[in-house]
């Protein structure tokens, strides 16, 4: 089986955490190429308009917030009590990506509530960011992915491909996740079982050792005094117990009757030896 180091799985949660997100606030969520999600807003201010992107990494999902982009615009560089930096990502297309600072991230990793994310970082954002802001008004039509503003998911996708190639990772989508978890239960339900075979096999062998020597070889056999400890800790009692009665019954009581036990040389038996009858005519 492959090393779980170099594997990312996806779980299920993760999607359904989104795709709810997505149902109660009637937003579309994009695939794309089976590897990100994006939803894509139009936003409307007045007379103006521009877009949003907020995108998913779902092998992230747990470790950082979705990345947030505004399309559309021209805005300088920029920082505010949520923001730590803006950074052109495409002026061609005027696609900004704003970075929260550090707070964001602690509480992600601490609830990650999609619904406080955009309500309390992204719109909040969005009016501190707006006098800053320079509307393109651009129209636009969809594209690739069915999105306005497709380009940057390139850009996405080859950052992804990037890490992965770079740290030797293997992507596991949401079915291959699934599986990867199904394979891992049985294995461990198979280790569990063997185990318990283990344990009963000791257990019975345990009762029928006539010598603490014999137990001492089953402990080995086991794997040692230290895994009993660690996996099999409720059968130490009876191993305490097992090696005194196998030493009892290894001490013998003295039988005086054996001459074996007696230094005397002048001990002699008492039985009694019957002579020759003599037969007479």
């Amino acid at each position: 089986m492959t090393d779980l180091n170099n594997v990312k799985l996806i779980k299920t949660s993760t999607l359904e955490t989104i795709e709810t997100f997505c149902r109660r606030n009637g937003h579309t969520l994009i695939d794309i190429e089976g590897r990100l999600k994006v939803i894509e807003l139009r936003v409307k201010v007045g007379r103006n308009t521009f877009f949003i992107h907020i995108v998913f990494n779902p092998w992230q999902f747990d470790e950082k917030p979705p990345i947030f982009e505004i399309m559309n615009v021209d805005l300088p560089i920029s920082k505010t009590s949520l923001v730590s930096n803006t950074t052109a990502i495409n002026t061609v297309e005027g696609r900004y990506r704003v970075t929260f600072n550090e707070k964001c991230t602690q509480e992600w990793i601490a609830n990650r509530d999609l619904g406080h994310y955009y309500q309390n970082w992204i719109e909040i954002a969005i009016e501190q960011l707006l006098p800053r802001i320079t509307f393109r008004n651009l129209r636009t039509v969809p594209g690739v992915w069915n999105l306005h503003f497709p380009n940057a998911m390139k850009g996405h996708l080859e950052r992804l491909q990037s890490s992965v190639s770079k740290n030797n990772l293997i992507l596991y989508n949401v079915e291959e996740s699934i599986q990867y978890h199904e394979r891992l239960r049985l294995t461990a339900e198979m280790e569990s079982l063997k185990l318990n075979a283990k344990k009963e096999t000791f257990r019975l062998n345990l009762e029928k050792a006539k010598s603490a020597n014999e137990i001492t070889v089953l402990i080995k056999e086991f794997g040692g005094k230290t895994l009993i400890e660690k996996e099999f800790s409720e059968v130490l009692q009876r191993i305490s117990q097992r090696i005194d009665e196998c030493s009892k019954q290894e001490i013998k009581p003295l039988d005086f009757e054996d001459e074996s036990f007696t230094a005397d040389t002048t001990y002699q038996s008492t039985t009694k030896v019957k002579g020759k009858g003599h037969r007479r005519y």
